[in-house]
């Protein structure tokens, strides 16, 4: 007999609270990015500085600092997957 499945485990994780569990945000800027269309840390990695500033509101700095989280992330998550020689 299985047991059973918590319907929380089973859900997919919501792109605000993503962003605040992986790029370690508050609530109030993880629901800034969605709002502004952001749902994924490629898109906060990669999007162009112009159109980030558009959609977050966010000035040069913090978008910089933001990006810089989101890409280092990235980084960190390929070395993980990196096979051990």
């Amino acid at each position: 007999m299985s047991s059973p499945v918590d319907v929380a485990d089973s859900e997919p994780e919501d792109s605000a609270s993503m962003f605040q569990r992986k790029l370690k945000v508050g609530s109030s800027l993880a629901q800034k990015l969605v709002a502004g269309g952001l749902t994924s840390i490629e898109d906060v990695a990669y999007i162009p500085l112009a159109v980030f500033f558009e959609v977050t509101g966010l000035g040069p700095s913090d978008a910089a600092d933001l990006r810089f989280i989101a890409e280092a992330y990235l980084q960190n998550e390929a070395l993980d997957d990196w096979p051990d020689l």
